[in-house]
């Protein structure tokens, strides 16, 4: 007799799925942790910008201080004009009578160049060209001539820049260059021994009585050939005139160039001032970059 049944029915269990508020708690889940990577991603986007733009405005600002540098280098003590000096400060405006830069290794001589800094409150429709980086503002300015042989030219030009710091025109506005927001700048004279403002009359009687001898000689040199603006320095470039030029005195021409000149410029972000170089960053306390440069044949008095 067999005993045994029939084998047992195997029973299907049911696939159980997702229900509706399982799936909305992993889709917030999930928008949560797209939403913490996409802060993530933007974050770091955002620095790098930062750090670009960091970049960007301290290269701008040892760039614009090394120019400086070269033009003050290359300025030399030229016999003036009527009424026009190689250095001339009016508070405004630094217009200074330079070397001009030698083009590639040609022989000839490049002659000379008028240069000016100065500062000017930029619109937007005046920056819009430079990018977005560059915010309506105070900037520091360079200007430039081209370069010129001739007295007439070195008058021009001279009064070119002069207008061009208070009301440029577009031509004129061509030539210059936009370096830096600033909140202010000031230059400083070495003269007898000491800083001081560069607007003063202060002389330099110590430095007149030490160079008098050898710029006299210049004097004298210039006075045998009226048509010529000669020069102290060891260059034998000379501007060429059509008309008679007047010579000057040796006081004139220390007080064109004096032993130092210092500038010091406020800068409206300290960020950008405290990742310069120690040497250039002197007062960087009070938020000023302060630059002192020296006359390339200047010997101090040792009391």
């Amino acid at each position: 007799m067999n005993t045994y049944g029939p084998p047992p029915q195997l029973k299907a269990t049911p696939h159980r799925g997702f229900t509706l508020v399982e799936v909305l708690i992993v889709l917030l889940i999930m928008s949560i942790m797209a939403a913490l990577s996409w802060q993530g991603v933007s974050t770091v986007a955002n620095t790098l910008k930062i750090t670009q733009d960091h970049e960007i405005s301290l290269s701008s600002i040892e760039s614009s201080f090394s120019q400086w540098q070269s033009d003050l280098d290359a300025t030399l003590p030229l016999m003036p004009a009527p009424n026009v000096s190689s250095m001339n400060w009016d508070g405004k405006v630094l217009r200074l009578v330079r070397k001009a830069p030698q083009v590639g290794n040609s022989p000839q001589d490049p002659g000379y160049q008028v240069v000016a800094w100065s500062a000017r409150t930029l619109s937007s429709e005046e920056l819009m060209p430079l990018g977005p980086q560059f915010v309506p503002g105070l900037y520091w300015l360079r200007w430039q001539s081209q370069a010129f042989s001739s007295t007439r030219e070195l008058n021009d030009y001279m009064e070119m820049a002069n207008v061009w710091s208070q009301t440029a025109s577009a031509p004129i506005k061509s030539r210059e260059t936009v370096l830096f927001p600033i909140v202010q700048w000031q230059i400083y004279f070495y003269r007898d021994n000491a800083w001081s403002n560069a607007l003063s009359s202060a002389g330099s009687s110590s430095e007149l009585n030490a160079n008098s001898n050898s710029t006299s000689n210049s004097s004298a040199a210039n006075n045998s050939n009226p048509n010529t603006i000669s020069t102290t320095s060891n260059s034998n470039a000379s501007l060429s005139s059509s008309s008679p030029t007047q010579a000057a005195s040796p006081a004139n021409l220390v007080q064109q160039l004096p032993s130092g000149i210092r500038l010091k410029i406020y800068m409206p972000n300290t960020s950008v001032v405290d990742q310069l170089a120690p040497e250039e960053a002197t007062g960087a306390n009070d938020g000023s970059i302060t630059l002192d440069w020296a006359r390339p044949n200047f010997t101090p008095v040792r009391s």
